[in-house]
């Protein structure tokens, strides 16, 4: 069980991650296409933390002189809207409400 929890929280931070690398090429807006019970991905799920006593919210990203750097990971914002379906549900992030054309 640990390992799965261990594994959720990967893939949702890599989720995150890939979502603010969207969000700062988009021109317009970026889609993102999610079962419809599923939290957004700017809504963190309240852990304070995990069984080792970490912090789920920070990234180790390194060692420096021994001591294991971390950084705290961005924060994602709350989608501008959503669009439901049945099963499926669509957030949408608008980046630039004012484009030019």
């Amino acid at each position: 069980k640990q390992s799965l929890l261990s594994m959720d929280r990967k893939r949702e931070q890599e989720e995150r991650e890939l979502l603010l690398l969207a969000l700062e090429t988009a021109q317009l807006r970026v889609v993102v296409k999610r079962p419809i019970h599923a939290n957004a991905l700017g809504v963190v799920t309240p852990i304070l933390e995990d069984e080792e006593g970490n912090d789920p919210t920070s990234v180790t990203t390194g060692k420096e002189g021994g001591e294991s750097i971390t950084e705290r990971s961005a924060t994602v914002p709350k989608p501008s809207y959503t669009i439901s379906g049945t099963v499926n549900r669509w957030d949408v992030y608008v980046v630039n409400s004012n484009p030019r054309l």
